[in-house]
């Protein structure tokens, strides 16, 4: 039988690479390619890599190096690609997770590189502190490893389609996927700007879009730390600059918000247009050209570019960093004015796309085709691509999107009132009482429903990321029985639905069983409570809201215990029970965060039930800009019913402080966490030494008059409160970003008696 060395064997065993047995399994591979020939290491390796065992440079450094297993070795993880320079793609040798580890310079007598070394240590720590007010579509460095031979700073990886890899396949972006991205973009880079931090190398192959069509912003802070000033070098690569601001070429300038924004203007510019923004492969020239003229206007080139993006995109990239808008903040209120919600396009666009598996290639064990049938794949795409590029030439033409990109006559008339055109939802029959049924998920897994339509729910098992959303901006209604609303996938995300029971019942409108579940723009109408979310056991799941409404008689949310976060951002709440309400018997609690959330007649945020007598828990609360008000007299922030012989003096709670801004504006009248004292059979406050408040004022909010407001959330607005003002604008919901009642009886949308909860 043949075998490789010992020592191979050997590296491949510690690194956790194969097993002798799967190295054994080589052998007809290794008979095939050497035949008659000595079988070397070098062999065996390459049989390894033609059966996804081993990656084609880990064979290289396997082979090439006498020290393997430092050089793939990081931690807890094995390197198995390089994305770039000094950056590679490794995975968990525990787990097989994956991370993007940066190799930073060994110690040596070099104040440079010791001073590298200090500043991400120092990063690390600062971001520590910062990282759970971070938005989704920025990924921060994470931990420090020290490798046998190196230092890394981890990140973890976002699967997906890198913007430069988007361009390249498919050409220029429609508008409307350009609004989405530049969205989520500037939400980065204000977020950033808060903190007084800067990514400093905002370009295209640095920011990434996952199979959803959401955006986010990869391997911050490298290139600043690496050169913290451009100078004029030989060694200069187009790489480097190509959104790089005139002004931080050799003037010692550092990187700052006008900078930044000039980078986030040179993107969107290059994927609205197809193109660069100076033409010119020699880095010095493409330099001088940004420092002698500003960028053309995208209208010149994409005629259906809308009047508003266009001047966005000019002030952004002003040779002059005065002329610039002053922060990242106020150009992200500017262009969130006029950009569409949600990421429809974005998400339309990706499943186009082919290779829906965006994760690069890793170890793993498969059979590989054989040669002739790869060769002759090969062939036949080199020739329909010769021949579709004669036909049409090689031109920069945008994605084509059936039924989701206007023309250019529909787009014509750039206002500000470009919406993507109304799609139309599939034909379905009626029931007995007249209600539309659902259509079932198509290939994509979308179950698209007609916006203003009434549809009788019907229980979904789904394998794969599920997408429930209606045709336009206002709301398909969903009717549920007497039966909760069962829907089953491992992703669930919802937008644009009004979800309503036709019968008095004290179950949930629907029962969730999921991975993670998004919810968008959705208004929320029951007796019973309104969503009831068991998450993936072994799977870390989370529940996100946004733009959402909670009203009626029962509690918002039930979670299980397998669901360890749950999101809040601009959100209105007036059910009568707990917004959040959590039965805990062990294991980790859920952190709950809140954005702009506003609870009024509620009788808490959260709930909890403790089972277990002997749970020691420790309860963490993120609150920025939201309100809680109650005149109820059982209220608090939180509430805990534990059982019989259940200590109180084993609960800690933290209210983590905002970032920015103020915290959590909480009527006086109401105790931050309360729990039942079986003894006195009431509910008894907690004292204040288990309590770390870091974000609750107690101070006494004022709300808007609703009479004769457009908005049938008006009453809900806060017009001012007794403490200090933070921000520039007032705490709680935005309720213009929040969904309008339907009335289908009426035809019309529904905007009275909301606010005494009567119909």
């Amino acid at each position: 039988m043949r075998m490789p060395s010992d020592n191979l064997i050997r590296i491949l065993g510690e690194l956790q690479l194969a097993s002798p047995k799967v190295v054994a399994q080589c052998e007809s591979s290794v008979k095939n390619l050497c035949h008659d020939l000595p079988d070397f290491d070098s062999v065996w390796l390459d049989a390894l890599v033609q059966r996804s065992v081993l990656t084609a440079w880990q064979a290289q450094v396997l082979q090439g190096s006498e020290d393997a297993a430092g050089l793939l070795s990081a931690g807890d993880f094995v390197l198995q690609q390089p994305l770039g320079e000094q950056t590679f793609l490794g995975a968990s040798r525990q787990n097989g997770r994956l991370a993007v580890l940066r190799r930073l310079p060994e110690r040596s007598d070099s104040d440079h590189e010791e001073v590298l070394l200090t500043g991400w240590r120092t990063l690390l720590d600062r971001l520590d502190g910062i990282r759970s007010g971070a938005p989704d579509s920025i990924e921060l460095p994470r931990v420090w490893i020290d490798g046998e031979q190196s230092q890394f700073v981890a990140s973890g990886f976002v699967p997906g389609y890198t913007l430069e890899e988007l361009i390249i396949r498919g050409g220029r972006l429609p508008w409307q996927a350009v609004a989405e991205i530049g969205r989520q973009l500037l939400e980065a880079v204000a977020w950033l700007e808060s903190c007084q931090l800067y990514h400093s190398h905002i370009v295209l192959r640095n920011i990434r879009l996952n199979a959803h069509g959401r955006m986010c912003l990869v391997n911050p802070f490298a290139h600043h730390m690496q050169s913290p000033y451009l100078s004029f070098r030989s060694d200069l690569k187009l790489d480097d600059i190509e959104c790089t601001a005139p002004e931080l070429v050799s003037s010692g300038r550092m990187v700052d918000s006008q900078s930044e924004l000039y980078s986030v203007g040179c993107v969107l510019w290059n994927l609205l247009t197809g193109r660069s923004v100076f033409l010119s492969t020699d880095p010095v020239t493409r330099l001088s050209k940004a420092a002698e003229r500003d960028v053309a206007d995208a209208r010149s080139i994409v005629p259906d570019c809308p009047d508003w993006m266009a001047e966005q995109l000019l002030a952004m990239t002003r040779r002059t960093p005065e002329l610039r808008p002053e922060s990242a903040l106020v150009a992200a209120r500017h262009w969130n004015a006029r950009a569409p919600k949600g990421v429809p396009l974005s998400r339309r666009l990706l499943k186009q796309m082919p290779e829906r598996d965006q994760t690069p290639q890793v170890a793993k064990r498969g059979k590989q085709p054989e040669r002739w049938k790869a060769v002759v794949t090969v062939s036949a795409m080199l020739i329909c691509f010769v021949g579709y590029s004669i036909h049409r030439g090689i031109l920069p033409l945008p994605l084509q999107l059936t039924g989701a990109v206007p023309t250019d006559s529909e787009s014509s008339d750039s206002d500000g009132s470009d919406e993507i055109a109304i799609r139309e939802a599939p034909p379905t029959e009626s029931d007995s009482d007249g209600l539309l049924m659902m259509p079932s998920p198509d290939a994509g897994g979308v179950v698209l429903l007609q916006s203003g339509r009434v549809y009788r729910a019907a229980d979904i098992d789904y394998d794969g990321q599920l997408y429930i959303e209606a045709t336009g901006d206002e709301p398909a209604i969903i009717r549920v029985a007497d039966q909760s609303w069962i829907v089953d996938a491992d992703q669930v995300s919802m937008s644009h639905l009004q979800i309503e029971s036709d019968s008095d019942t004290n179950r949930p409108l629907l029962e969730a069983m999921c991975g993670n579940l998004q919810v968008n723009h959705t208004l929320w109408q029951s007796s019973g409570g309104c969503v009831s979310v068991r998450g993936t056991s072994g799977v870390e799941s989370s529940v996100q809201f946004a733009d959402s409404v909670f009203r009626g008689t029962g509690d918002g949310i039930l979670l299980d215990r397998a669901v360890l976060s749950c999101a809040f951002r601009n959100c209105l709440a007036t059910s009568t029970g707990a917004v959040v309400r959590v039965s805990h018997e062990s294991g980790a609690f859920p952190v709950v965060r809140a954005e702009r959330l506003t609870v009024s007649q509620s009788k808490s945020l959260l709930d909890i039930v403790v089972g277990d007598p002997d749970s020691v828990l420790t309860l963490q609360v993120e609150c920025v800009e939201s309100v809680f008000a109650t005149s109820t007299a059982t209220a608090g922030l939180i509430r805990i019913a534990g059982p019989e012989n259940w200590r109180p003096d084993r609960l800690q709670v933290l209210f983590s402080p905002p970032i920015q801004g103020n915290g959590a504006i909480v009527s006086s009248a109401v105790n931050p966490v309360i729990y039942l004292d079986r003894s006195l059979r009431q509910m008894v406050a907690l004292s204040e030494k288990q309590i770390e408040n870091r974000s609750l004022m107690l101070v006494e909010p004022t709300f808007a008059a609703p009479s004769g407001s457009a908005s049938p959330w008006a009453g809900f607005e806060l017009t001012d409160f007794d403490g200090p003002k933070l921000s520039p604008q007032l705490p709680g919901v935005d309720i213009s970003r929040l969904p309008i009642p339907v009335n289908p009886e009426m035809g019309a949308t529904h905007k009275n008696s909301v606010m005494t909860g009567e119909e």
